[in-house]
């Protein structure tokens, strides 16, 4: 995949409960365009734990995002963006 191309998925955290995938998407959608967006959640009673992992598009949307929303607001909470370093 050239470095255009790359996929980087951003560990998203500090999310309040209530905040929906799809306010979630908007808010990074405003930045660049989002390939994948996933709000991770409770399998026992589906409450949002608080984070999620959004793909960007592109590489440079990717690196757009973590400057652009790293610390910005969304549902009254200052959001953490960054790279995602995977499971351990």
């Amino acid at each position: 995949m050239p470095a255009a191309q790359q996929q980087i998925s951003l560990f998203v955290g500090n999310l309040a409960y209530f905040t929906s995938e799809a306010a979630l998407r908007a808010h990074f959608d405003a930045c660049a365009p989002v390939r994948h967006c996933q709000l991770i959640v409770d399998h026992d009673t589906g409450d949002s734990k608080g984070y999620a992992f959004v793909t960007m598009g592109t590489l440079a949307g990717t690196e757009q995002a973590i400057r652009d929303l790293d610390g910005s607001e969304l549902d009254g909470r200052a959001i953490r963006v960054s790279q995602s370093r995977g499971r351990r």
